[in-house]
């Protein structure tokens, strides 16, 4: 975050100068913000990706309950319980946070300057959209 902020006012400074966009040290500064910022957006989908879980969070699986350690007093064995219906909703609204935040960085990375003229790659970013979207 402290590259692309430190790439933008690099920019604002050009700009307050007058330099043109046709410039060599403005193009350098925009490709290397669009390289940043697509970097840095990559991470955060990534890390939602994690947090998610396995399959992209596309399985339902519940939590493993952890059986004490201590046996029962009357000498029975653990039984595992199902997981409750509301930690089962928290788990499923995080996760649509998560999903959430996944389509707004995509959605961040079509309007990043540079990124609209490649229509393959604004393609291929529809498709990780319906992707996420679906899920």
């Amino acid at each position: 975050q402290d590259a692309a902020d430190a790439t933008r006012r690099a920019i604002d400074e050009l700009e307050k100068e007058g330099v043109d966009e046709g410039d060599a040290r403005m193009q350098d500064l925009r490709v290397t913000s669009l390289a940043v910022n697509y970097a840095l957006i990559g991470w955060r989908v990534g890390r939602n990706r994690v947090l998610i879980g396995r399959e992209d969070g596309a399985l339902l699986e519940g939590e493993v309950s952890k059986k004490p350690k201590r046996p029962r007093k009357d000498g029975k064995e653990w039984v595992e319980k199902e997981e409750a219906n509301g930690r089962k909703l928290a788990r499923l609204r995080e996760r649509v946070v998560l999903y959430d935040a996944t389509l707004q960085s995509i959605d961040s990375v079509k309007e990043l300057r540079g990124a609209v003229r490649d229509a393959a790659f604004v393609e291929e970013l529809e498709g990780k959209r319906a992707y996420f979207q679906a899920l």
